[in-house]
């Protein structure tokens, strides 16, 4: 079954491939086309046995594909999306950490209260760093969720809003290249008795090959999220706040899950309170520009409480 729905978020998927394309004529990296090939085979596998698992579940085929798609897709959006925020670092802009962070010391930020005050407790600290991680997880969870209670246009949309997000993230990243809070304020991370910093310094080497005048290869291996400014983790948060908009049952839990993901970002990653900031401002962006896309189904959107047990799809 082909809707107008999932053509849209077809569309936006192959807009972005033709975006990676045309950067690529101004890159000096390649691709490594075998692991991104074999990334592919493994994420048509899982979805085939995805799908097997919802058939086991569900004996209609035809809805469990509506569930199965918007799921598909998003899962198809992390190579181009990777790649163009690779493309976006490759131009090479001045790094933009000074501006970055004078503006959180304009408004009142301040980074080094913040995380000693994190790094305090290994309650607060763990907590953040278990909403950091449930990024992909929420990706991956919040289209079952949609999908079960059959709120099939909802889910589409929430996946067609994390392409923009990316896109929109990628655009603005090209003229904003940062290296981040930890780095720019070289904060010792041994000092650190409590806040996880695995994701703190794992982009810096692919950053710095991209941003160099060598040749380097991208491996769908070493995929890591290159960005600071705007946040996509944020962006996400955000997406993940604004989805379950009206739903007594879901709306409380997941704000304040992602509120502490936007919150995360800034101690268990690399970045400043600005681009926290930013990074919703770009998801209220998307869902603006999704809400154009998808108004003439804006019944998805009343203010209609999810079941408490999910229906059969």
């Amino acid at each position: 079954m082909v809707s107008k729905f999932s053509i849209k978020i077809w569309a936006l998927y192959f807009f972005i491939v033709v975006l990676d394309f045309i950067f690529f004529k101004f890159s000096a990296f390649s691709l490594d086309i075998n692991s991104i090939i074999q990334l592919h085979g493994k994420i048509f596998v899982q979805v085939v046995l995805l799908f097997a698992s919802f058939l086991i579940y569900n004996k209609n085929a035809r809805k469990s594909l509506k569930v199965i798609e918007p799921i598909f897709i998003g899962l198809l959006f992390i190579t181009p999306i990777t790649v163009l925020t690779y493309f976006s670092i490759d131009f090479n802009f001045p790094l933009v950490d000074n501006y970055l962070s004078h503006i959180d010391s304009d408004v009142g930020f301040r980074w080094h209260t913040y995380i000693k005050y994190v790094d305090s407790s290994y309650f607060i600290s763990k907590l953040l760093w278990l909403c950091y991680i449930s990024f992909s997880y929420q990706l991956l969870l919040i289209p079952i969720i949609l999908g079960f209670a059959n709120q099939h246009e909802r889910s589409y949309q929430f996946i067609f809003c994390f392409g923009l997000v990316s896109v929109i993230a990628s655009l603005i990243s090209v003229f904003t290249p940062a290296y981040g809070t930890y780095t720019t304020y070289a904060l010792d991370v041994n000092t650190l008795r409590n806040i996880d910093t695995s994701f703190v310094f794992g982009f810096i080497e692919p950053f710095d090959a991209v941003r160099g005048s060598g040749s380097y290869t991208l491996s769908a291996e070493e995929f890591v999220g290159i960005l600071t400014f705007p946040s996509v983790h944020a962006g996400v948060a955000g997406l993940c706040m604004w989805v379950f908009w009206g739903q007594r049952k879901l709306f409380l839990p997941f704000l304040v899950l992602n509120i502490g993901m936007a919150c995360s970002a800034i101690s268990h990653a690399n970045h400043y309170f600005i681009d926290v900031i930013a990074g919703l401002a770009v998801a209220a962006l998307s869902i603006f520009m999704s809400s154009y896309f998808f108004r003439d189904k804006q019944k998805i959107a009343e203010k209609r409480p999810l079941p408490l047990v999910v229906n059969p799809i």
